[in-house]
């Protein structure tokens, strides 16, 4: 073997007979071997970097015995190598190559290294720049092309490089003290950088460089440099430099004032270059101008009660880059004068009426006492009006004045006397139901004439005579003559009112008509005429109420039943009715019987009549009968004579035409009567319909023994009705009942209405027993807090009132079509347990179990417009209830205790007991419910919650009483129709937002027979997009306002709320500019209280409290903690 380098192995593969395989690495011989034939393979070997191939002379050979065969291999070079080298480089420093050649080749090497094992052939080398300490060295040559051959001896590759960059040294100065200062230093490749002075910047690209820096503040003056500085870098190991001076920019200007007293402001303004302005109060240096002219210009001012001029009134100054300041001075000195004025005689917040005119056209408005000043020296002439506090007027001493201002500091003095100039009448009516309205008018000094029809307070009189005129008044067939008809009234200065009363007596009479000797179900044939062309027929007897005092005539006619004639024992009687007695008079009739017929071979069995019983029911069935409760069916029947017989009777039932069901009732008894007792539920055939057979298109029909089981005289009057067509039944569908009970808490005595939704059930059962109702959704609300005084049994304190009040605001808030009925407790058993509003959609009542059912009932009887029953001296009672006393006048009927009620109770809506509902109430709550669903308030198109607000007050003893409004999102709730009251909201400037004429609630069963409430929301989007700023209340002569203080809201204005108990807490804020606060629920937004007078209870355990502060008229909302956690401003 040879041709590889001494040292190096060989890779030769021999292999033979008898599977002989041997490695050879050099030159050997081989001995011992079997005789054959070998093959012998070269495999190429690296040495180093270098690639060697081989070849054998003979690639087999043939070993024979005794003999030795030769081969001979030759190896050979195959691959070259590249050496690398760089010139120019710092020592130690070695640039990067990239070489790249055939077959895909790609490597890189540093300079002074070889690269070797290559394939031979073409190879490009390309350097990259090198950076030491903080430079940059570039190849000369970009790239280089090399052949390498297959050799031993490296092809050659030597690169040049040269320094690329440059370095910059950065110097500033200029700055007092040492300030330090900075530049910025902008070049090539969007090169930029921050450096302070003395910074060196190394490894730059060359090229151009700019350095610019800002200005700089030192104390009161501004440094600047001229211009930017350029910079040529170039590659360099020597650096560059540049260097930056700053100098003062600014100059001073100070401003003298004089002339003006101690604590008083000038009105002067400096301007200047670059849009300068200043103001400036007392003399002062301004600092920091850019140089330039600076105009000063100065304004007159007002100083205590004097107004000064200034002098100059301008001027300009010169101001220079430098730490001494220009100078200007304005000098003052007083222009004007001063007028006091004293007003005496007014009552504290009412506004005096005087004008001020002078000079120059100058005029105002004086309210209280005041100095004006800033006045021009001259005559000025004061005229006083009279003043108004509320319906009260004063008078001024004198009515003008006339004075001389001069400039200077003293004031000017003069004042204006007030003394009251007015009265008035508190005018009485008594004697009148709440539904009827008085005839008076009342005339007096200066054309006064007013028309009254309640009690009222008439102030603001004129003091003189009055005179009071009443005229009689008549409701339906009832009359009222008052006493006395005419009364002079002397009124003198005075807040009190001088009190006077128009008494009214009942002008009508009633009639007791009584009939006799008539058959159960026979009809009498009795008229009834009098004054006024009254008349009246009467089948029964009955009470005529009502009626005109004056002379009746009673005439009565035969009548005839079953084949027997009736005569009265007299045809025609008169009899006198008035004075407010009940007059009596009888009719008696005798009846004379046929001929009698042959005696019957036997019984006759008839139905009499038939109606269906829930609550309450006429004989002939008038009362109509409701959906969703059962319903007792009666059936009358009668026999003609004394008897053994049990007759069933068959019920079928039909849906228009349609049969739907037929049932058998079996007789109740062990004979059939003979005549009709109603009174007795045993002397009908009875069924319990369900309420699911009592639907619209009801039609019944009834035979009395359907199957003949018992023999009769006659058989074909055993069906009613006797046509043999089904009888009608009105049934009715009624509306869902919605009402919210609300548990009134109040703090002044810590006693919490007890309904729970527990018990809610117990406090509905009168109301659903006796009511025309079919279901009824009932929740309770969260407690609300009143701050009312304490509840007194005759409401002397008005406490009862105002709860009402809030509850019916409550209602309006929330924007609920629910009825609200508020829960009380109060601390006595005997006087007033509930109010309600007739009609209206709030009432409370007292939580005393099981009691407060039947009060829950008759408030709520009020609520669907039903005035009292005359009975137990209710007042206010209804001329037209029909039956006297306030009876029922038939049979009521307990479905849960399947009892009738006796004709004789008195109707809920009187005072009277046992109480029962009357079919006049009943049918009467029907119509209303039906018809009037919302009686108090008038739904507006698109009747959507919106922002609104809440007005709401009422009108108690002849005051207005207007309670501070508040801001809610509700649905609008508007006056339902004109009335005489009137709501109005006035702008910022005086104009009308809204003007709403109206009627309040009446309030039944209340000692003030002229009490009334309202409760509002009056969208804002109606207001034409304005705030109304006052709101005003009127109620005849009588009227109440609130303006808006329109004040930014202090810290002193924010409420704060504290715990006082486990569940209370008291809030309190500035009673001034706060005349309310609204508490709600934090989460739910529940209204929890209202409060007045800057503080106010509220039972909560919540930790957080939303609440809604009013100045009368604007509110605000603001979510403050309780326990002093800071408050946060809400919408």
């Amino acid at each position: 073997m040879a041709g590889l380098p001494d040292g190096s192995a060989a890779s030769i593969s021999v292999s033979g007979p008898a599977g002989f395989a041997r490695i050879v690495t050099g030159s050997v011989t081989l001995s011992g071997l079997s005789l054959g034939t070998y093959d012998i393979a070269v495999s190429p070997i690296t040495v180093g970097t270098d690639r060697y191939e081989g070849s054998s002379s003979a690639p087999n050979v043939t070993v024979a015995g005794g003999a030795t065969a030769n081969a001979n291999v030759a190896y050979l070079i195959a691959s070259g190598a590249i050496a690398v080298s760089a010139s120019g480089l710092p020592a130690g420093a070695a640039g990067d190559v990239a070489i790249t050649g055939p077959s895909g080749f790609a490597r890189t090497v540093a300079t002074g290294s070889t690269l070797g094992g290559l394939a031979p052939g073409r190879y490009r080398l390309s350097p990259t720049a090198v950076t030491v300490e903080d430079a940059t060295y570039a190849p000369m040559t970009p790239s280089v092309d090399v052949v390498v051959a297959a050799s031993a001896t490296p092809a050659a590759a030597a690169f040049p490089y040269q320094l690329a960059s440059g370095t910059l040294i950065v110097s500033i100065a200029g700055l007092p003290g040492g300030m330090p200062a900075s530049a910025i230093v902008a070049g090539p490749n969007s090169f930029r950088r921050t450096v302070t002075s003395g910074d060196r910047l190394a490894n730059l690209v060359p090229g151009t460089y700019t350095i610019t820096a800002d200005p700089v503040t030192v104390g009161a003056d501004a440094y600047g440099v001229a211009a930017p500085v350029s910079v040529v870098v170039l590659p360099s190991a020597v650096p560059h430099s540049a260097a930056l001076t700053y100098a003062l920019a600014t100059g001073r200007l100070t401003v003298t004032v004089i002339g003006l007293p101690s604590g008083s402001n000038a009105g002067i303004t400096v301007t200047g270059p670059q849009g300068y302005a200043r103001a400036v109060t007392a003399t002062q240096t301004l600092v920091g101008l850019a140089p330039g002219q600076y105009t000063v210009a100065a304004d007159g001012v007002s100083a205590t009660a004097a107004a000064y001029g200034a002098s100059p009134a301008s001027q300009t100054v010169a101001v220079a880059a430098s730490t001494t300041p220009a100078t200007a001075t304005v000098s003052y000195a007083v222009t004007t004068g001063a007028l006091t004025i004293a007003v005496t005689g007014l009552p504290q917040a009412v506004a005096a009426a005087i004008t001020v005119a002078g000079p120059n056209g100058f005029s105002a408005s004086i309210a209280t006492s005041t100095t004006l000043i800033g006045l021009a020296p001259g005559s000025y002439t004061l005229t006083a009006a009279n003043a108004v506090a509320g319906t009260h007027r004063y008078a001024p001493t004198p009515s003008t004045r006339t004075v001389s201002v001069a400039a200077g500091d003293t004031p000017t003095a003069t004042a204006f006397a007030y003394a009251l100039a007015s009265g008035g009448i508190a005018l009485t009516v008594t004697g009148l139901p709440t539904n009827v309205l008085a005839s008076i008018a009342v005339t007096g000094p200066d054309g006064y004439s007013r028309a009254v029809t309640a009690t009222t307070l008439l102030l603001g009189l004129t003091p003189g005579t009055y005179t009071v005129v009443s005229q009689a008044v008549q409701s339906g067939s009832a009359a009222w003559a008052p006493n006395p008809q005419s009364q002079t009234v002397s009124v003198t200065p005075s807040t009190s009112a001088v009190t006077t009363t128009v008494n009214y007596v009942t002008a009508t009479g009633a009639l007791a008509l009584t009939v006799s000797g008539l058959p159960i179900g026979v009809s009498a044939s009795v008229s009834v005429t009098g004054p006024n062309a009254y008349s009246h027929a009467v089948t029964a007897s009955a009470t005529l109420s009502g009626l005109v005092q004056g002379s009746y005539t009673v005439v009565a006619g035969t009548v005839s039943s079953s084949g027997t004639t009736y005569t009265p024992s007299a045809t025609s009687q008169n009899v006198s009715v008035g004075g407010g007695a009940t007059s009596s008079i009888s009719v008696t009739y005798t009846g004379s019987a046929p001929p009698p017929p042959p005696p019957p071979s036997g019984l006759n069995l008839t139905i009499d009549g038939m109606h269906i019983q829930q609550v309450v029911q006429t004989y002939g069935g008038t009362v109509p009968t409701i959906t969703g409760r059962n319903g007792l069916l009666r059936v009358f029947v009668k026999a003609n004579g004394a008897n053994t017989a049990t007759p069933a009777v068959r019920v079928r039932f039909y849906d228009g035409a349609t049969l739907t069901n037929t049932i058998t009732i079996n007789a109740p008894g062990s004979a059939v009567p003979q005549a009709v007792a109603q009174g007795t539920l045993t002397s009908s055939w009875n069924y319990l319909i369900p309420s699911a057979s009592l639907l619209p298109g009801l039609r019944i029909l009834a035979d009395v023994d359907p199957n003949g089981t018992v023999v009769e005289t006659s058989e074909t009057d055993n069906t009613y009705p006797s046509s043999g067509t089904p009888a009608a039944i009105d049934v009715r569908t009624v509306p869902t009942f919605s009402i919210r009970m609300v548990p009134v808490l109040q703090s002044a005595t810590g006693l919490q209405g007890g309904v729970t939704v527990g018990n809610a059930a117990s406090y509905l059962a009168d109301t659903r027993a006796l009511y025309p109702l079919d279901a009824v959704d009932v929740d309770v609300r969260a407690p609300f807090t009143t701050n009312s005084d304490t509840l007194k049994s005759n409401d002397a304190n008005g406490a009862w009132n105002q709860i009402l009040s809030e509850v019916n605001a409550l209602r309006a808030a929330d924007g609920s079509t629910r009825y609200y009925y508020g829960i009380v407790n109060v601390s006595y058993s005997s006087g007033i347990a509930g109010l309600g509003y007739v009609p209206g959609r709030a009432a409370i009542g007292w939580d005393k179990l099981p009691s407060a059912t039947g009060v829950m009932a008759h408030e709520l009887g009020h609520n669907f417009g039903r005035f009292h029953a005359p009975s137990c001296g209710a007042g206010g009672a209804d001329p037209s209830y029909p039956v006297a006393e306030g009876r029922l006048g038939t049979y009521g009927y307990d479905l849960s205790s399947n009892a009738l009620k006796d004709s004789a109770r008195y109707d809920l809506m009187g005072y009277c007991n046992p109480t029962w509902i009357s079919p006049y109430t009943f049918t009467s709550v029907l119509s209303y419910r039906t018809s009037n669903p919302i009686n108090a308030t008038a739904l507006v198109a698109g009747n959507s919650s919106r922002r609104g607000l809440l007005v709401w007050g009422r009108v108690q003893n002849g005051q207005v009483i207007l309670e501070p409004t508040y801001e809610v999102d509700a649905p609008p709730s508007l006056p339902q129709r004109p009335g005489r009251n009137r709501l109005q909201g006035f702008g910022p400037l005086g104009q009308v937002l809204f003007d709403l004429p109206f009627d309040g609630e009446r309030l039944a069963d209340h000692p003030d027979g002229t009490a009334q409430n309202f409760a509002f929301v009056i969208p804002f989007d109606m207001m034409r997009g304005q705030e109304p700023t006052l709101v005003r209340a009127t109620a005849g002569a009588a009227r109440a306002e609130f303006g808006s203080t329109a004040a930014v809201a202090t810290t002193a204005d924010v409420p704060v709320a504290e715990r006082i108990g486990a569940g209370a807490v008291r809030v309190r804020w500035n009673g001034g500019s706060t005349r309310g606060v609204m508490v709600r629920h934090p989460a739910t937004g529940d209204i929890l209280a209202f409060g007045r007078g800057g503080e106010a209870t509220v039972y909560t355990a919540e930790s957080t409290l939303d609440i809604v502060t009013s100045d009368g008229v604007r509110s605000e909302r603001r979510r403050i903690g309780v326990g002093g956690a800071p408050p946060s401003r809400r919408r």
